[in-house]
């Protein structure tokens, strides 16, 4: 569900087919409870992709980049299991600070507060032509993301810039199902003149989309 801070990391992970099976025992069992543990810690999902890559994305809510860089993290980090795992593992991490909306997120026609009503991810990751970046910050803020969360099947929206790491950018639509995002009322939202006119500012972009993973 929404991030409850504004604050978030994510981590685009593909393994070794032959380590998959321990490498997910590795995130559930000892990995993600360690790291909730450390203080600073909100929150942390996983996701599997069900179209696109990588194949998983895990989600972390942290209060802050002191968190992030605390001896407590690294101690919780830092073990056999781990260092087993690691090498089998690709993974890319970028921490990224909510830019819309200012607060929360914005609230779709699917959004109910209950936090199992989640099926589907679709998250977008970018960078943009600094010569249309201003126009391309606006669409996202003034059309696309309004549009989007009111799209039936659409919990919640929200978008976020990156502290550390690329791409720049980062928009993602918690969903009630996968489905939602290829659904032709989706579609009818960002067919529009504005889009048409930042489309050609996007660079490098991640388009996944994601269902929750089950531990």
């Amino acid at each position: 569900m929404p991030s409850s801070s504004k604050l978030v990391y994510v981590v685009a992970v593909d393994m070794e087919p032959d380590w998959e099976d321990e490498a997910n025992r590795w995130y559930n069992d000892e990995h993600i409870p360690a790291l909730l543990s450390v203080p600073g810690y909100i929150g942390a999902r996983r996701y599997v992709a069900v179209e696109g890559e990588p194949k998983y994305l895990n989600w972390y809510e942290i209060d802050s980049m002191d968190t992030f860089r605390s001896e407590a993290r690294h101690k919780a980090v830092d073990t056999p299991w781990t260092a087993r795992v690691r090498p089998h593992t690709k993974t890319r991490l970028t921490i990224y600070e909510q830019i819309f909306p200012d607060a929360g997120p914005l609230k779709g026609a699917a959004w109910s507060g209950d936090t199992s009503c989640e099926g589907g991810l679709l998250v977008n990751r970018q960078d943009a032509d600094p010569a249309m970046e201003e126009d391309f910050n606006n669409w996202y803020h003034q059309e696309h993301l309004p549009a989007l969360s009111q799209v039936p099947g659409c919990i919640a929206v929200h978008r976020f810039r990156a502290v550390e790491g690329a791409p720049k950018y980062m928009a993602v639509y918690h969903l009630t199902e996968p489905a939602v995002q290829a659904s032709d009322a989706w579609k009818k939202a960002i067919d529009t003149p504005w889009s048409a006119r930042v489309r050609p500012a996007f660079q490098n972009r991640w388009r996944t989309v994601y269902k929750p993973l089950q531990s």
